[in-house]
C-alpha cells in the first residue's frame, strides 16, 4: 500500500522494498539456473504478501515453485518438513517472522532432510548472526540477503568512549551496563556488591558479542535521517538570497514539500 504514491506521497523507506528484494531473488535464480523451487511461509500478513507477490514473479519468469508451505503454527513444522524432505527441489525459500524461522531450523536439525539450498529474505538476515553451530551448519551453502554495511562517521569512536562514568545518571547507559556487564554503574544502586569498575567499556567485548564495524540496521536508520536533514535543511533556505540569513528560526512545513536527494545509494548484498 505504502508505494501508492497518491494515498502515500510522503512515506519514506528507510530500507529498499520487498519489491527490489525480489528482483535479487530472480536475477540470483536465473544465474545459478535454479528453475525448480520450493517456499516456506508464515501465517502472518507480512510474510504471506511478500510471497504471494514472489510466487507471481518467479512463475512469470520461468521458475516453477514444487511446493508452498504455509506455517500456521509451530505444530504444524513435522508434516511441513516431510513436504521438504520428498520434494526434488533443491532451492527453498523461507519467508517467516522471526519466531517461526528458529522453529524451521530446529525442525530442520532434528528431521532426515536431505541439504537443500535456502534463500533467506532480509529481514531474518540479522536472526542468523547469533545462530548457534549445529544451525549454521544446517545452513551451510545457502545464501542470505541483507541490507549492506557501510561506516558512520565518529560512531564507532562514540560508542567505545561512552560510559556512565562519563554520563551520569543515564538509564540507558544504566541499563545496557547491567545487561552487557552484569553490574551496576556506580551510584545506581545503594547496595554495594556487583558494582561496575570505572574502566569498563564497550571496547572490551569481543567483536563477536558486539561488533562496531558491521552495523546494518544502523546504517539504514543513519542514512534516513541524513537524507531527511539534508532535505529539511535545503527546504529551509531555498527561498533566501545567497549569504542571508533568515529573520525567523521557525519555519512550519508540510510533509509533500521536503524532496529527497540520493544521498546515499543502498542495494543489497549476499
Amino acid at each position: 500500500m505504502f508505494n501508492n504514491r497518491v494515498l502515500f506521497p510522503a512515506f519514506y523507506r528507510t530500507v529498499p522494498s520487498e519489491l527490489i528484494q525480489h528482483e535479487v531473488i530472480i536475477k540470483l535464480l536465473k544465474h545459478f539456473g535454479w528453475t525448480w523451487v520450493g517456499m516456506i511461509v508464515s501465517d502472518d500478513e507480512i510474510s504471506q504478501g511478500a510471497s504471494e507477490q514472489l510466487r507471481t514473479k518467479l512463475i512469470s519468469n520461468g521458475i516453477c515453485v514444487d511446493f508452498s508451505i504455509r506455517l500456521i503454527h509451530k505444530m504444524s513444522l513435522s508434516a511441513s518438513m516431510e513436504a521438504v524432505r520428498k520434494s526434488s527441489a533443491n532451492v527453498i525459500i523461507i519467508y517467516s517472522n522471526t519466531e517461526l524461522f528458529y522453529f524451521i531450523l530446529l525442525a530442520l536439525e532434528m528431521t532426515s532432510v536431505p541439504d537443500k539450498v535456502f534463500i533467506i529474505p532480509a529481514s531474518l538476515a540479522f536472526v542468523t548472526e547469533d545462530l548457534a553451530e549445529p544451525y549454521l551448519q544446517r545452513l551451510n551453502g545457502s545464501l542470505i540477503i541483507s541490507v549492506p554495511k557501510r561506516e558512520i562517521p565518529g560512531l564507532k569512536e562514540y560508542l567505545s568512549n561512552a560510559s556512565p562514568v562519563k554520563t551520569p545518571n543515564n538509564p540507558f547507559l544504566d541499563r545496557l551496563w547491567y545487561w552487557t556487564f552484569s553490574c551496576y554503574p556506580n551510584g545506581t544502586k545503594k547496595s554495594s556488591r556487583n558494582i561496575c569498575k570505572d574502566d569498563i567499556s564497550l571496547r572490551n567485548l569481543e567483536a563477536s558479542l558486539y561488533d562496531v564495524d558491521n552495523f546494518r540496521l544502523t546504517f539504514s536508520v543513519y542514512a534516513a535521517v541524513h537524507a531527511v536533514a539534508r532535505a529539511l535543511h535545503n527546504l529551509y533556505f531555498s527561498d533566501l538570497e545567497p549569504g542571508k540569513l533568515p529573520n525567523s528560526l521557525k519555519k512550519t512545513f508540510l510533509p509533500w514539500q521536503v524532496k529527497f536527494e540520493n544521498v546515499f545509494t543502498i542495494k543489497y548484498e549476499l
